[in-house]
């Protein structure tokens, strides 16, 4: 099946390019070659990205094995990545080796991309020659098998993808992963990532700098369990407070192996300097947020998360359901109520109160001949976070927008759930499995994830010695950051009911750090 053009008439024909800094394509080679050369060697990662590291230091039987290697990035842009590995290799290799290493470029390096230009540009500024080519990796079927994979392939949202290619590509792809289901959501670099494991080498390593969105969302869910089951996830690496790009996305480095993973096997975590190591069969656990789970949350509160004697899913407690959508807000929304209007809360910003009262409200809505429904709900969840978190209690049932999920608590236990849903501990659950890859550095829970947001069991908390009062304070005072006695105790019944009471000061703490980190990230730049 050819392919047709990717980009649809609104989209720039370059876009979603997003070049790697040198020092960070510098980084993932070493570590992709140091992979590789030593689960054919035995040999200790650290030992071979040492020897990588100084001049003429690679082994003998490590560049036997090199130069049998198949090696390809499927989206060259700038080259980077080429210029990297040919300085890398060149300087790691005793004089002697010089010649077989150019001839190994020439012959089992290659590079693909659809922009003949950089090609072109690039076809004269390699030190070495290497096997470039004009063409939609996507569709290519050559080489069949390849060892290492390194790549940062376009970051371009789904919808800037004309429809016949999207079409085309599910159809592919759908026969290379028949028993994989695929969402006609899926960004462009997700096929990318397919396209290279369906082609990896046993043993093979792919390195790739993604989004972070395929790790939270429900599109990347399929290819997380894919990866979870099929492959060895060797590494991810991320920074809570740097972006890799002066783009506006957030970024994880991933270091995959063609290797069905053992109970034995551990995934490494880098962040910052810093670095860890968690089971690989974590990687199954029913939380879809990778990113969350693998890089926010203590091992502690997975573990509490996943224990159905301490905590149950909030679709067990409340129905949700979405706000309105007026198509058209200008034309009707009006800031003066008028005969056949209802009051409206519009956006989490206008909330200065925990609960909300009729003359809070700024917007009115007509009800009659109108191409949209009147929603209400006594629990209002705002979508967007930023820097506060709260959920507002609505007892009059007043209209929201689609800024906010509507709570309808089963039991009717509306105070109760409203408590329970400010507590310190939701807050720090949102932080935790909420999905960051959005702009602004705000974090949300999608309808899917919060059917599923883990509480206590409101029969193990001791609501006699929670004050329903604390419903009755201003945001600013009632934000989870801050210690108002009214808090206090509800915090401590919430983290009682869950056994957790002694760590109330550590999540306090975890709490400050995922909103500063976020807020952070959104303002930097990176280094490089």
């Amino acid at each position: 099946m050819g392919a047709s053009s990717p980009y649809n008439a609104n989209a720039r024909t370059r876009e979603g390019v997003v070049y790697t800094p040198p020092a960070v394509a510098d980084h993932m080679v070493r570590d992709l070659l140091a992979y590789w050369l030593a689960a054919k060697t035995g040999a200790e990662v650290s030992r071979v990205q040492q020897r990588l590291s100084r001049p003429e230091s690679l082994k003998d039987e490590e560049a036997d094995h090199l130069f049998t290697a198949t090696v390809v990035d499927p989206a060259v842009g700038d080259g980077i990545f080429l210029h990297s590995l040919i300085r890398r290799v060149l300087r790691a290799l005793p004089p002697w080796r010089q010649k077989e290493a150019r001839r190994w470029f020439q012959t089992r390096v290659w590079g693909w991309d659809t922009d003949p230009n950089p090609l072109q540009r690039l076809s004269t500024a390699l030190p070495v020659s290497v096997r470039l080519r004009v063409g939609d990796f996507l569709f290519q079927d050559r080489p069949p098998a390849v060892d290492m994979y390194i790549s940062n392939p376009p970051y371009v949202r789904q919808e800037r993808l004309s429809r016949a290619y999207k079409q085309n590509l599910r159809a592919r792809f759908q026969v290379l992963f028949p028993d994989l289901s695929l969402s006609r959501r899926s960004d462009y670099y997700l096929y990318f990532l397919l396209a290279m494991l369906s082609r990896l080498a046993p043993q093979g390593v792919c390195t790739s700098i993604l989004p972070t969105s395929w790790m939270e969302t429900e599109f990347g869910a399929p290819v997380r369990e894919l990866i979870g089951q099929n492959y060895t996830l060797l590494q991810l690496e991320a920074s809570a407070r740097l972006r890799h790009f002066r783009e506006e996305v957030n970024t994880v480095i991933a270091h995959i192996q063609n290797r069905v993973p053992t109970d034995r096997t551990e995934i490494t975590l880098r962040r910052d300097g810093t670095s860890r190591h968690l089971p690989h069969v974590h990687l199954q656990q029913e939380w879809s947020n990778w990113y969350g789970t693998l890089f926010r949350a203590p091992e502690w509160m997975l573990e509490l998360i996943r224990n159905p004697d301490r905590c149950i899913p909030l679709s067990r407690l409340a129905q949700i359901r979405a706000g309105i959508i007026t198509g058209n807000n200008r034309r009707y929304y009006r800031p003066q109520p008028e005969s056949g209007h209802v009051p409206v809360i519009r956006s989490p910003r206008e909330v200065t109160s925990l609960t909300v009262r009729e003359n809070q409200t700024r917007w009115w809505l007509p009800t009659e001949g109108v191409p949209y429904a009147i929603r209400t709900a006594p629990l209002l969840w705002p979508d967007l976070r930023g820097e506060r978190h709260f959920v507002v209690y609505n007892p009059g049932r007043l209209a929201f927008e689609h800024t906010f999920y509507g709570l309808e608590p089963l039991r009717g236990e509306d105070t109760r759930l409203a408590l329970l849903l400010n507590s310190l501990w939701v807050a720090v659950v949102l932080e935790i499995l909420g999905r960051t890859s959005l702009g602004g550095g705000a974090v949300r829970l999608v309808k899917a994830d919060l059917l599923r947001l883990p509480l206590p069991r409101p029969d193990r908390i001791a609501w006699e010695k929670i004050d329903p009062g604390f419903l009755d304070l201003d945001v600013a005072r009632a934000d989870p950051r801050q210690t108002h006695p009214l808090r206090k105790r509800l915090d401590r019944e919430v983290l009682e009911a869950l056994g957790i009471r002694s760590r109330q000061a550590e999540l306090h703490q975890l709490l400050l750090n995922c909103i500063q980190q976020r807020q952070l990230k959104a303002r930097t730049i990176p280094h490089g």
